[in-house]
């Protein structure tokens, strides 16, 4: 072996061993990593508070109630023609875990409660698998950033966003975020 290959050599081995280390810091750092209990589903906090969700009745709902569950949510609103599907699709996901601790919950974009709910009751949309929510200052939209219609994210049981679609809802990859999380693969 000449020394022009013992030199490559050499300089594979000292990357391979730090690929090696990087690897191992990096889960080790995943697998330490605890969330701080004020960052929990942060979105949906303002520097004022928590977000103010109202359901249809007009009831203020506590974001701290579902902290135990797998959380889902769906913005919406009526003037939303894609929003259809996915709040059917995602009230039959709701009813089909709900024994599972997962929680669905339908957030609509600024809308009165009159509205949301004719909406809902014109477009037959099933609300049997999820709560519908009024969030009328569009907040929540607002902190996460929002683009498009319908946004659907999944937060774990620890409030880490594991899974965020932007318009176009593709059910079979939620799904398969839903159960990689209960059986703990995420």
């Amino acid at each position: 072996m000449n020394s022009q290959s013992i030199k490559i050599l050499f300089g594979m081995i000292v990357i391979l061993l730090l690929s090696g280390l990087v690897t191992v810091y990096v889960v080790q750092k995943a697998e330490n990593t605890e969330i701080d209990p004020s960052e929990r589903r942060k979105d949906f906090q303002t520097v004022e508070g928590d977000i103010v969700l109202k359901s249809l009745s007009g009831d203020t709902v506590q974001i701290e109630s579902y902290d135990e569950d797998i959380l889902i949510v769906v913005l919406w609103a009526s003037w939303c023609p894609t929003c259809i599907d996915a709040l059917n699709q995602l009230s039959q996901l709701g009813n089909d875990y709900a024994n599972n601790e997962v929680s669905v919950l339908a957030i609509n974009r600024s809308e009165d409660a009159a509205l949301a709910q004719r909406y809902i009751e014109k477009m037959n949309i099933d609300t049997s698998g999820f709560v519908p929510l009024l969030d009328f200052n569009d907040s929540y939209f607002k902190n996460i950033d929002g683009f498009t219609m319908p946004e659907i994210i999944m937060y774990d049981k620890d409030g880490a966003i594991i899974e965020h679609q932007k318009g176009n809802y593709n059910h079979p990859r939620l799904l398969q975020q839903l159960e990689a999380t209960l059986l703990g693969v995420m």
